[in-house]
């Protein structure tokens, strides 16, 4: 029987959107992670097209930090119940001003607080 060395673990930013990826495939790292953690613990796991080696890397993968960390709200409705008694219905993105019947002006703010660093927890986090 003849085996291949297992693929590197690669990223490139015109392949799967820069996604960590196991080189010469359209296998994602966080994919087969996913999957994984669904999966019932058995020692029988398999990932299609994923060796042995290679599910033990993707699942050792420490993800390097390859950009600064951010959050979008793509699609959403938001009810804001004013203190006068009106609720206003608002579609839109953050950072939009949602303007009450009454004359108050809200801002809707997302915050975004890491608790924890490759399973290392981060102290300045408030919760």
């Amino acid at each position: 029987m003849i085996t291949s060395a297992p693929r590197r673990i690669v990223s490139h930013p015109l392949q799967l959107d820069g996604r960590w990826h196991l080189a010469g495939s359209t296998i994602a790292v966080g994919e087969v992670r996913l999957d994984h953690a669904a999966w019932r613990p058995d020692s029988s796991y398999r990932y299609p097209g994923v060796s042995a080696d290679e599910l033990a890397s993707c699942l050792a993968f420490d993800f390097p930090a390859v950009r600064e960390s951010s959050v979008a709200m793509l699609a959403g409705t938001t009810v804001v119940s004013c203190a006068c008694g009106e609720d206003t219905t608002a579609a839109g993105g953050l950072d939009e001003p949602i303007q009450c019947v009454c004359g108050r002006v809200w801002l809707l703010r997302l915050v975004l607080d890491l608790l924890q660093d490759q399973g290392t927890p981060v102290a300045e986090a408030v919760l």
